[in-house]
């Protein structure tokens, strides 16, 4: 599949859409993931409240994903079904190869 890299950092947000969907624990993916970019309720129209940027590199290219919770009322610590979302359709991919992952192993 290619390398996973974690940046992170707001200025590499996907600004894409809705590719798939992670079942797991937010623990799981600060463990995974490193910590994720927090925002203010104000700042996303209520949207989004954290955010973890992933860039998906390959031998022929990279694409930038993102996980996140989408207009999730639920604490944090209890959402166990997360947004990714991205813009190239190969975000789906990622999206099912790091569920199936989490759903084989428990964890990543």
């Amino acid at each position: 599949m290619g390398n996973l890299i974690i940046t992170n950092t707001p200025t590499a947000t996907a600004y894409g859409s809705l590719t798939g969907y992670i079942k797991t624990t937010y623990a799981t993916l600060v463990e995974k993931f490193g910590e994720p970019i927090r925002y203010e309720w104000a700042d996303t129209d209520g949207k989004v409240r954290v955010e973890w940027i992933i860039t998906v590199v390959t031998e022929f290219d990279s694409s930038v994903i993102a996980i996140y919770d989408w207009k999730s009322s639920q604490p944090i610590d209890e959402i166990t079904e997360w947004n990714v979302g991205g813009n190239i359709i190969a975000a789906r991919d990622v999206a099912e190869f790091i569920d199936a992952e989490f759903s084989r192993k428990g964890s990543f």
